[in-house]
């Protein structure tokens, strides 16, 4: 049972239960994901978990389903890993470690093979792979309670309705 805590008033999402997340309604591809997380005092009971998934589910496995998560270990470490069904590899091992109490602004660029993830502003990893064109987004917690603010989802496919081409006029 998925109970996630929304506070229309300051603008942010609180999940409090292990496993527990949201996910987009809409596939997404080539993009750019922006957002605000507040760790706890207790990391090991305050870690966040991104994901974009081939398919839209809850934050359990599913044998032959592409995933990738971005997410913090009980102790602080942010890692970004890669599931093909049931195997897992390690992306990037090591992004950066966060604080207890502390927020971060974590935006996540994903266009063709590459995938950046930026800490505060500062680029902390690059990363190649063609496992996953386009999937779900999520955000989740493990352990615990997390904190997501101003979320933002901009999808770069010259299609897409909400995308960055359907800001920018045609030339000529």
């Amino acid at each position: 049972v998925l109970t996630p805590t929304w506070d229309t008033i300051n603008g942010k999402i609180t999940l409090n239960q292990d496993g527990e997340g949201i996910f987009t309604k809409d596939r997404f591809g080539d993009g750019y994901i922006s957002y605000r997380v507040k760790f706890g005092a207790d990391l090991s009971a305050s870690r966040m978990s991104l994901k974009f998934c081939s398919v839209e589910q809850n934050f359990n496995e599913i044998p032959g389903v592409t995933t990738y998560y971005l997410h913090t270990k009980a102790t602080g470490e942010m890692i970004l890993v890669k599931y093909l069904g049931e195997s897992k590899f390690e992306l990037h091992p090591s992004i950066t470690t966060v604080a207890a109490n502390t927020e971060y602004k974590i935006e996540v660029f994903k266009f063709g093979s590459t995938i950046k993830v930026y800490i505060d502003g500062v680029l902390k990893a690059t990363v190649t792979d063609t496992s996953l064109t386009s999937g779900y987004i999520g955000f989740g917690c493990w352990a615990g309670s997390i904190e997501y603010r101003d979320i933002q989802i901009i999808a770069a496919s010259p299609d897409a309705t909400n995308g960055i081409a359907a800001c920018i006029p045609p030339i000529g």
